[in-house]
């Protein structure tokens, strides 16, 4: 049998799962069953209030940091603040023991 590729626009929920259940399983075997995904943030604040109003998100698992999302607000870009929460995420990444950033 061989399968075929299909592009879905809209998947359903179920078939992320039906793709990272056994993928987590297979990449347990080489790397341990010891891996613990923890979400990490770094948020930025309105300069005047505790508002937040972007910032990043990732996780770390498997000595490794993911980079979801990076927001920084229009009235805010040009500044290097994206560059700044990339290089905190990484510093932070670093001293957590991750080995590899992406």
């Amino acid at each position: 049998m061989v399968p075929t590729i299909k592009l879905m626009d809209k998947p359903p929920q179920n078939l992320r799962e039906l793709i990272a259940v056994p993928l987590g399983r297979f990449n347990d075997l080489p790397c341990g069953n010891d891996h613990v995904s923890a979400p990490h943030a770094l948020i930025l604040t309105a300069p005047a209030s505790a508002d937040s109003i972007g910032g990043l998100w990732g996780d770390t698992g498997w000595d490794d940091l993911h980079i979801k999302f990076v927001l920084v607000p229009d009235a805010a870009r040009g500044v290097g603040l994206g560059r700044d929460l990339m290089r905190r995420a990484e510093d932070e990444a670093s001293d957590a023991g991750a080995v590899c950033l992406a």
